[in-house]
């Protein structure tokens, strides 16, 4: 872990993100504990993403990376949803399913990803969960957005991304959680690329959000499709 450390703080350094120092040491602090190392350094992803596509960022505690784009101040917090255990049995289902199919030449609808069985509530409303849990870090006067990473591969995807955003605007739209209003914008990550959209990086702006995302940054956020980085 420390040599895998020590690699991002220098291709941090060489990205001129500001910060780094700091976090690295949070990283550091927090290596006895792999899992929360590489949730930290889901931070480090963001903030490499963001640099390459033409944004400065500060890395700092809360909220987690302070970005500037064409003028244009913003904040953004983090997280992480790590492999979960159903998508353990969801492989395993998907694999024997198909030895089966090649096996006799069925055609058969495997379901998966469902978490509700296992987590009492289904991925996408643990998307809203994580975006109400935010609320004391999102920045007043300032617009806001949440990143996702997902290392989920079947139970936390673009599909449930999507549900997600609705389910947001709706909570704003009917202000039923005071204080989301402050959330401008949700950029989501997959693990895998999408073969279809050719992209695993989703946006989606928030809409009557208190401070709304300019149109500039919709654009520049909409036009990120990859994130080359994995710690």
């Amino acid at each position: 872990m420390r040599n895998n450390i020590e690699k991002w703080q220098v291709v941090l350094e060489k990205a001129s993100v500001e910060g780094v120092a700091e976090f690295i040491n949070k990283v550091r602090s927090n290596a006895k504990v792999p899992e929360n190392a590489e949730s930290l350094l889901c931070e480090a992803r963001a903030a490499l993403m963001f640099r390459e596509h033409g944004f400065s960022v500060r890395m700092q505690d809360s909220p987690d990376l302070k970005l500037e784009y064409h003028g244009v101040t913003f904040f953004a917090e983090v997280k992480q949803f790590r492999l979960k255990s159903q998508d353990m049995v969801d492989e395993t289902r998907l694999l024997d399913t198909g030895s089966r199919v090649l096996e006799k030449d069925l055609s058969v609808l495997v379901s998966y990803g469902d978490t509700q069985a296992t987590e009492e509530k289904h991925a996408w409303q643990q998307l809203v969960d994580v975006a109400r849990s935010k609320i004391n870090q999102y920045r007043i006067n300032f617009p806001n957005l949440l990143v996702v990473f997902s290392s989920s591969s079947h139970c936390v995807e673009d599909a449930d991304f999507i549900t997600a955003v609705r389910a947001i605007n709706n909570d704003i739209s009917f202000r039923k959680t005071p204080g989301l209003e402050k959330l401008g914008g949700f950029l989501f990550v997959t693990k895998w690329i999408n073969v279809h959209s050719s992209r695993q990086v989703y946006f989606a702006p928030l809409h009557n959000s208190v401070i709304p995302l300019p149109w500039k940054l919709w654009d520049a956020l909409s036009k990120i499709r990859y994130c080359r980085w994995d710690p």
